[in-house]
């Protein structure tokens, strides 16, 4: 199976990843939870539209055929499956278990506890008393080629965090300059205070 970004858990009792968008994104977002939120959110619907609409695997191919044995199945025809359409959907239930919760700055996306064997045996293909492999379908998770696909949809967010930062960064330099000209600051106190300011406000504090 594939190594998937950030940190993941994929076994019959877990299957969940976690990302930390501040690095996703490449600026601090862990003061903006409306922003760790939607990013959260995109990530999941990238997985969903990757497997359902795609049909293909977290690596970006195309999933194998479905077996004979599955099209000449009754669930084939009582749930109207099709052989081009490879999307991991009998009856929809290990999709819509999908869900992410956040902390601080991380999104952990996860299948719910009653689904987790299932996609497991999708993802590794191990299914059936006797632990058979049969067609593993590595569906689940964020590669780095989805994660830069989540980046783009957030080009003005990322701008706009840039730009508050060096509008902060600057300010703290003015309003050091200002109180240590009034206080007759010798220069050295002035670069030192200024600089310690600086990364304050890149620290967040």
């Amino acid at each position: 199976m594939k190594r998937l970004a950030g940190k993941s858990t994929r076994t019959k009792d877990k299957v969940e990843q976690t990302l930390d968008v501040s690095k996703i994104l490449g600026v601090d977002v862990s003061g903006n939870p409306r922003l760790v939120q939607e990013v959260g959110q995109a990530l999941l619907d990238r997985i969903i539209d990757r497997t359902v609409d795609d049909n293909e695997d977290v690596s970006g191919n195309r999933f194998d055929s479905y077996s004979k044995a599955y099209r000449e199945s009754e669930d084939w025809d009582e749930f109207g499956k099709s052989a081009s359409d490879i999307n991991l959907s009998l009856t929809g239930d290990m999709m819509d278990s999908l869900d992410f919760k956040t902390k601080g700055s991380k999104v952990t996306i996860k299948v719910s506890k009653n689904e987790t064997g299932k996609a497991f045996g999708n993802i590794s293909g191990i299914r059936g008393k006797n632990k058979s492999v049969i067609n593993p379908r590595d569906w689940f998770g964020v590669s780095a080629k989805d994660v830069k696909k989540v980046k783009s949809k957030f080009k003005d967010d990322i701008a706009n965090i840039k730009d508050e930062v060096s509008t902060a960064n600057e300010q703290a330099v003015t309003d050091l300059l200002t109180v240590s000209f009034v206080d007759q600051e010798s220069p050295e106190d002035v670069f030192n205070l200024a600089f310690s300011e600086l990364f304050e406000v890149n620290d967040g504090s």
